[in-house]
């Protein structure tokens, strides 16, 4: 008994202990505040210097205020007159729940997580100062740094509001632009000087126990998220397609409010010393170097344009258009639009995108669009459908590969044209700021022009008992998925999948611009089984259809038909699963992982596994020492093997920082395909960059 008596009275001085480690102390006073703290059963009226305790009531009277700064020297709250607050302080993060009245809180970069609590809204701060007023009806905001992520409580939905404007929040989450607020003095002076140094990029304000001032800023270096003209500079070997090439670059930048102008204007000497025209294939190359964007954007509504290079779009859930590029093998560009508009919070978007405009002056073009509309937040479903669709998937393979000067020699295609459509939906069970679960699905339809010819199990049971079928048409489903968000850092997510034979899973991906038509070469033209494998008479046909030349030896495959001649074509519906895994921190650095295995229901000669590899990582800027920027990245979809490689993609770029305006560059890029005619189907093609880059600004 006396043991346990120990044991308990030992765990109790414990936590006492700790909360007896005080969390900060009282930086400023003016007029009279008063502590009281239930845990530790104090109360007082605190002084100048005085510590703070976790669990801590802290009110403020008639014309008084005091000002809390924490012990890692990086955050402070600030309360106004007539304003009571609570502190929570856990392993993870900083809670202030404002009770009634007002305050000021402001964060350097911090590891833990720091909310201003109201009874309305959770209001997050990393890097940011922000004044929130609450009372029973509403809160009224400004954030002073940044943009603000906000969850509203009643809603269950977060919310991102503009910096330097004042909003009012109302009980029921409905946001209005307050231009009526009367902010304190000292808010309107911070709001005037922080607009100053908007244009500007400073050090975090972030104190060390030895440093004896603290710096507050070292140099102001304009960004280029400011207004204004910049210029940067490169050059540096660089190895493209088996041959070496010594690059020089010039990058031209222009902001100006909403509209942003850039170019990549660039020249690569051959080892003769001449420059390639390979990227300069006409004039029309010149706009192909050019990127203009357009961003508007107010509580409600915005509305994105990007023209020229386009990164990874990508509808719904992935399963039919995925991570689909236009500049993944720079320096050989598109030019291409990509449309985003959204109308209202929680209400109505639409994505518009054209990879490459050129296409449609090759009797060709490819063009897509998405709207999700979200239903109810007492019903918080949201329902998105997606068009998708290539007018000829034949228009740019004779410009991708290395034909001889003889072209004309070899037969033309008729248009190839192929549609796709997509379902997803999304429903958020639960949701609030630290911790999210969702149901998740995705139904695809993909059509061809004619029916494709293919050999599958008759039913019998037996592999090897074949019967001839065919299909216009094929479906996939990635359905149910769930989906959990922690801390909005880490993110789990697994789905099953089910899918039709031939199905394709994210048939438009990161390459398809380049892979949607295969060429493919044999010595001697088809036959039943001189591909190793049986091919029926149906199927003969139709994969001499696509021959280029009179000898029925080379070929331009469909994406769809050419895994036939790799003995990789599903004809029966295949089922499996996909997890997926993100982390994200404090916007600086993203890291996912993706996993899918599939297999087939009843085989035909071979029981195949088909999977979809997928990894990103990227680290920004200010992270890692010295280091401007790491990208990675890894795609691999829906293959069956180490030699299995048609659809892999695989990248990293790595800025070195030397001085202020030098970087030292690294850029690796890969994707396979026959780009020299060869016969061999698994060519590498693989380019290196590396240079020095050297930067100015006017």
């Amino acid at each position: 008994m006396k043991k346990n008596i120990y044991i308990i009275i030992t765990l109790l001085s414990f936590i006492i202990s700790k909360d007896l480690d005080g969390i900060g102390y009282v930086s400023f006073i003016d007029g009279n505040c008063y502590v009281e703290n239930i845990v530790l059963d104090r109360q007082s009226y605190p002084l100048l210097g005085n510590l703070i305790f976790n669990h801590d009531i802290i009110s403020s009277v008639d014309n008084s205020t005091c000002e809390i700064l924490f012990n890692d020297n990086s955050s402070l709250i600030k309360l106004d007159s007539n304003t009571k607050i609570k502190i929570y302080i856990d392993d993870f993060s900083k809670t202030i729940t404002l009770i009634n009245g007002s305050v000021y809180g402001k964060t350097a970069k911090i590891d833990e997580k720091f909310y201003i609590k109201t009874i309305h809204n959770d209001i997050y701060l990393n890097d940011n100062a922000v004044w929130v007023s609450t009372s029973i009806n509403a809160d009224e905001i400004i954030s002073l740094k940044s943009n603000l992520d906000i969850f509203n409580n009643y809603k269950k939905s977060r919310i991102q509001l503009v910096q330097f404007i004042g909003y009012k929040i109302n009980r029921t989450g409905k946001v209005l632009e307050d231009g009526t607020s009367e902010f304190p003095k000292y808010i309107l002076e911070n709001k005037i000087n922080e607009q100053k140094k908007s244009d500007y990029n400073n050090i975090d304000i972030i104190f060390h126990d030895d440093d004896l001032v603290p710096q507050y800023r070292k140099i102001q270096k304009k960004t280029r998220e400011s207004d204004g003209f910049y210029f940067s500079f490169s050059s540096g070997p660089r190895y493209i397609r088996n041959d070496n090439f010594f690059n020089i670059g010039f990058f031209p930048f222009y902001k100006n409010k909403n509209f942003t102008f850039s170019a990549k204007l660039d020249f690569y000497l051959n080892s003769d010393g001449k420059i390639s025209k390979s990227n300069w294939y006409d004039k029309n190359n010149f706009l192909e170097k050019i990127n203009f964007i357009y961003e508007f954007e107010n509580y409600e509504n915005s509305f994105q344009l990007y023209a020229g290079e386009i990164e990874k779009v990508s509808f719904g859930n992935g399963y039919l258009v995925n991570s689909i590029s236009n500049s993944f093998d720079y320096p050989y560009n598109n030019f291409g639009i990509d449309l985003k508009y959204k109308l209202g919070n929680d209400f109505l978007n639409f994505r518009f995108i054209i990879p490459s405009i050129r296409d449609y002056f090759r009797e060709g073009g490819v063009i897509g669009l998405h709207s999700s509309l979200f239903l109810s937040h007492r019903f918080p479903l949201t329902l998105g459908f997606g068009f998708f669709q290539d007018l000829n998937v034949f228009s740019q393979y004779r410009f991708i590969y290395d034909f001889p000067n003889d072209y004309e020699n070899y037969k033309g295609l008729p248009s190839r044209n192929v549609k796709a459509a997509e379902f997803d939906f999304n429903f958020d069970f639960i949701k609030n700021m630290n911790y999210e679960v969702s149901l998740f699905g995705e139904l695809v339809g993909i059509w061809y022009p004619e029916n494709i010819h293919y050999a599958r199990n008759n039913g019998t049971g037996s592999i090897g008992s074949v019967e001839v079928a065919e299909r216009k048409g094929v479906w996939g489903m990635m359905t149910p998925g769930i989906s959990v968000k922690l801390q909005n850092v880490h993110e789990i997510k697994f789905s099953n999948n089910y899918n039709s034979a031939g199905f394709y899973p994210s048939y438009f991906n990161t390459n398809y611009l380049y892979n949607r038509a295969v060429y493919f070469k044999i010595d001697q033209p088809l036959d039943f089984n001189n591909q190793n494998f049986m091919l029926l008479s149906e199927q003969i046909d139709m994969l001499n259809s696509f021959a280029i030349n009179e000898e029925l030896t080379e070929f331009m495959l469909p994406k769809e038909i050419y895994p036939m001649i790799l003995n990789k074509f599903n004809p029966s519906p295949i089922r499996g699963f996909t997890i997926e895994y993100n982390y994200t921190f404090r916007n600086k650095a993203d890291f996912s992982i993706l996993f899918s295995r599939l297999t087939q229901t009843i085989p035909l000669l071979v029981n195949n596994a088909y999977y979809t590899l997928e990894s990103n990582i990227s680290i920004g800027d200010g992270y890692l020492k010295n280091i401007s920027n790491l990208d990675f990245y890894f795609q691999n979809i829906f293959f069956i093997g180490d030699s299995d490689k048609q659809e892999l993609v695989l990248g990293a770029n790595i800025g070195l920082k030397i001085t202020p305006v030098l970087s030292l560059i690294i850029d690796l890029s890969q994707v396979y395909y026959d780009s020299d005619l060869d016969g061999s189907m698994m060519k590498e093609l693989d380019f290196l960059n590396f240079g020095l880059n050297i930067g100015a600004s006017f």
